[in-house]
């Protein structure tokens, strides 16, 4: 992995290419006027306009769009993940729709585009193997006439690191998070039991399901899971079983924080763009160790 000198003199190297070319732009924009005010030329100008306006949204605007990207890359390597070991960063993909589909998290759509994966990245930090992607995928509606699909769109952090002492299988969907019956339909078929509303703390913002034979959330798992949310505001689902653990925020996106500045320093690229991810390890490593 580049350390930050060699991440910011790359950036470097790529803003000052924008640049050029915005630079080219404008004078091409300067001769085009020249060409058909002073010289009377029409034909000319429009093609030399044509030309340099060709050049802004296919080459310039790319070049911005691609700066920006390695921007949020280097902050992802160097403000993210800067106590994690062999880390992977991912601009597309890097989690696969049968590992979201393991997770037992959410109902899928089976089309092969139903689930796309951004910013992902992989690293070990504190003994636990974690994963951090943005998702979006698409899940199936029963409609009067005919399918529809709903989607979802967020961040997904997990571990995948097994519970030494798991206490329990259980999975905490937000209300309204999902359509009710499609919810229902999911979790039945995927083998989980509804608590009953009374007895979790935590039943006025979550329907509690559980793959065991469990009454009731396990007391402490309460306690932790209430200490989490109340740190990092209230996720919208939650998987807690004895391969892992996972919580995925909706319509929050933890590159959203990561506008690159005009000209990026050290502290731009080693700042944390997700603070929350310290409570969540802290949750994650009780888990696991039980």
């Amino acid at each position: 992995m580049d350390t930050v000198e060699q991440a910011l003199q790359q950036l470097s190297r790529r803003r000052k290419l924008i640049q050029g070319g915005i630079l080219l732009v404008g004078a091409g924009i300067l001769v085009s006027l020249a060409v058909g005010m002073g010289f009377k030329q029409m034909v000319a100008a429009i093609a030399i306009l044509a030309a340099v306006l060709l050049a802004h949204f296919f080459v310039v605007r790319r070049a911005i769009k691609e700066y920006n990207q390695a921007y949020l890359q280097e902050i992802i390597r160097h403000g993210v993940c800067k106590e994690m070991e062999n880390l992977v960063v991912a601009r597309a993909g890097g989690l696969s729709r049968e590992e979201f589909r393991g997770l037992a998290m959410f109902p899928l759509h089976d089309a092969a585009d139903s689930f796309i994966s951004r910013n992902c990245f992989r690293g070990r930090k504190e003994g636990m193997e974690l994963i951090g992607a943005e998702v979006t995928f698409h899940y199936p509606v029963p409609g009067e006439k005919r399918q529809k699909y709903e989607f979802l769109s967020g961040t997904l952090y997990m571990t995948t690191t097994p519970a030494e002492n798991p206490k329990g299988d259980w999975l905490l969907l937000s209300r309204g998070l999902l359509k009710q019956e499609q919810e229902q339909k999911y979790c039945q078929n995927s083998g989980y039991r509804r608590l009953p509303s009374d007895e979790s703390t935590l039943s006025e913002e979550y329907r509690v399901y559980t793959r065991g034979g469990e009454i009731a959330l396990d007391p402490q798992l309460e306690k932790q899971l209430e200490k989490t949310i109340k740190e990092v505001g209230r996720p919208s689902a939650i998987r807690m079983s004895p391969q892992g653990a996972a919580i995925f925020v909706n319509h929050w996106f933890y590159t959203g924080n990561g506008r690159p500045p005009v000209n990026p320093a050290r502290e731009d690229l080693t700042r944390n763009i997700f603070p929350a991810q310290r409570e969540l390890c802290r949750l994650f490593r009780w888990w696991i160790r039980g």
